[in-house]
């Protein structure tokens, strides 16, 4: 592996979450152009649920592999760093909190959640005027995080293009070596 260079489970994560949320995003987006009398409304929700379980998955073996892999060295200084845990900590909080605020949801609605071929414990019974709470937070999380991917990718690449401390190139897979 490459010299100040992720290791690539944790580059891997890193791309996967990025390309699962805008799946996710792009479902739900889709889904509100879709007449409420069409059959792929339905569908379209299903499959937005079931990219955000994956998200959760996801993530959770990200935050695993950060504490069993050493990172590359972080020589950032001091409120570069305090920037960047910040927007990687309000990144992580809507990873996590955005598949969990979905399922109360529904469960609050009443609706059961599938998972492959399983339905998710209930957790927490239905309430209508709970589900508008949660309703609430779903929507203005996934709001917030074009907010915040927005924010975290014009950083990284202000960093690669005009500070040149290959930030972007930390965050690729290393080019395998040909012999020849």
């Amino acid at each position: 592996m490459q010299k100040n260079t992720h290791h690539p489970l944790i580059v891997i994560f890193h791309w996967a979450s990025f390309l699962l949320i805008i799946l996710a995003l792009a479902l739900i987006e889709i889904k509100n152009y879709v007449p409420r009398d069409n059959p792929w409304r339905a569908d379209l929700k299903t499959y937005h649920m079931l990219v955000g379980q994956i998200i959760f998955l996801v993530v959770f073996c990200r935050v695993l592999a950060k504490f069993f892999i050493q990172q590359a060295h972080d020589a950032d200084e001091s409120y570069k760093k305090a920037f960047k845990k910040i927007i990687h900590l309000c990144l992580y909080i809507f990873m996590i909190g955005m598949p969990i605020t979905g399922i109360l949801l529904m469960q609050s609605a009443g609706k059961p959640i599938p998972y492959f071929n399983e339905i998710y414990p209930q957790f927490i019974e239905k309430d209508l005027d709970v589900k508008k709470t949660f309703k609430y937070i779903h929507e203005y999380w996934g709001n917030a995080i074009y907010f915040f991917i927005g924010l975290h990718a014009l950083v990284a690449i202000w960093r690669e293009y005009v500070l040149k401390d290959g930030t972007l190139q930390r965050m690729l897979l290393p080019k395998a070596s040909v012999s020849s």
